[in-house]
């Protein structure tokens, strides 16, 4: 027996609504069951239904034959419910028609006319024949919705079922109400979302916007977990806000809004995007930030404790302040025009490769650091890399070198520096055995 759901309701609702059966305080019957049915396919709610029927006598629970079947009739349910149905089932003699039921479950379209709010109810694992739908509602009940490249034109408006993963990439012409607020996953990239109303998603969905025009002014994804909106144009956007711990990828967008917080995010991706018009920028410690290839960097940047920072292929120029701070990692090739006294420690590890440090006087390193100096040019005069626990030098340049300071002879063979043969610059090692092997080195010379 199929039962259509003309009706959708929130699942907390229905869950208020069933609480009185749960405590018997109002007698269950099966017109209850079945205006539930035709409410909801969460399944909660399904097994709470389920499991009301289980627990009354068994004399009674005959009656609701129609209703444990309609349960799994064009509807995915999990293991739980799937057990206690069949137990229902067995127990009352029409176990084969219910894996009969199972067992014919369509994979591609079933379309059902509804007499009510809802016009057609879709179950789909494949692209739905779109064409076929003229001027209607449409209300997707499966949990895997795909629906890439089409024209919806023709749809009234687009319901989904909760937890529902929906993929609408690349779709033209999105019906004004498109509702998403119950889908776990959505994709709307590459979308024009002129057409459409509002856009609300569900808390801790992943929301991917990328490469999407006309967003809504009041574009909310405060509660997403997580959020990609590279390529997009934010230009629609009144003010951009994101849930504390969330992922959120802004690399290549144009148009930032001045109040953009990324403050509370785990980790930001703003690669090659302009920042001229945001007001300021602050990371949360401990997260994971990318501003590789940025224009109009902000003139104070911080990188709070225990980031990891790549600031690779940037032009410091107009930065008037530079914080790296304690325990953070920071990813810093490429880059040119740094301030002369540029602090580095606080760094855990640091990557200068293929940098210019003409800029820059001198270098200082945190104890225990682990910094990469591979192919960079114009070196500061004097280099100390005693405190650091790696260093790696390969491919530099040390014309412009007159000194290194390196921890032991070990630390400077696994540096792998090669210096060239007419440098008359001095290396000096900064450990007591070091020294005292290096004296006596000299004494012995002498005496020979």
């Amino acid at each position: 027996m199929f039962i259509e759901i003309t009706t959708p309701q929130n699942p907390l609702r229905l869950e208020n609504t069933l609480r009185p059966y749960k405590r018997g305080e109002k007698p269950f019957t099966p017109d209850a069951a079945y205006q539930l049915l035709q409410s909801t396919n969460h399944k909660k709610n399904i097994y709470d239904t389920l499991e009301l029927i289980a627990s009354l006598p068994k004399e009674e629970q005959a009656q609701y034959k129609d209703i444990i079947l309609a349960a799994f009739d064009h509807r995915e349910q999990p293991a739980d419910n799937l057990l206690l149905g069949k137990k229902l089932a067995a127990s009352h003699g029409f176990e084969n028609e219910l894996n009969a039921l199972l067992n014919n479950i369509p994979v591609r379209n079933i379309y059902a006319s509804a007499t009510k709010e809802i016009a057609l109810h879709v179950r789909i694992h494949e692209e739905p024949y779109i064409a076929d739908i003229h001027n209607t509602p449409l209300f997707c009940t499966c949990y895997s919705v795909e629906i890439p490249n089409q024209d919806l034109s023709k749809i009234k408006s687009i319901k989904f079922t909760e937890g529902a993963r929906v993929n609408l990439s690349s779709c033209k012409n999105l019906p004004a109400d498109l509702d998403v607020s119950m889908c776990q996953k959505v994709n709307l990239s590459h979308t024009d979302l002129s057409t459409v109303k509002s856009l609300k998603f569900k808390k801790d969905a992943e929301v991917n916007l990328y490469n999407c025009k006309n967003l809504p002014a009041d574009l909310d994804v405060s509660m997403c977990d997580i959020v990609d909106l590279s390529y997009a144009d934010l230009s629609t956007v009144k003010s951009l806000k994101f849930k504390k711990g969330a992922k959120v990828n802004l690399s290549y967008c144009q148009n930032l809004p001045a109040d953009l917080d990324v403050s509370m995010c785990d980790y930001i991706n703003l690669s090659d995007t302009d920042l001229s018009s945001i007001k300021s920028l602050k990371f949360k410690e401990g997260a994971t930030v990318n501003l590789s290839g940025c224009r109009n960097l902000p003139a104070n940047l911080e990188v709070p404790m225990n980031c990891t920072a790549d600031l690779s292929h940037n032009d410091f120029s107009n930065i008037k302040s530079l914080k790296i701070d304690d325990g953070a990692d920071a990813r810093l090739c490429f880059c040119k025009n740094f301030s002369a006294d540029l602090d580095l420690t606080g760094c855990n590890f640091v990557d200068f490769s293929y940098t210019d440090l003409s800029s820059v006087k001198s270098l200082k390193f945190k104890k225990g650091a682990q910094a990469k100096l591979s192919v960079c040019r114009n070196l500061p005069a004097d280099l100390d890399f005693s405190m650091c626990d790696k260093i790696w030098l390969d491919g530099c340049d040390f014309s412009t070198v007159r000194s290194v300071k390196f921890k032991n002879k070990r630390q400077q063979l696994v540096s792998r520096v090669r210096l060239p043969d007419d440098w008359q610059g001095k290396i000096i090692y900064t450990d007591k055995i070091s020294i005292f092997s290096a004296l006596l080195h000299k004494i012995n010379t002498r005496i020979k």
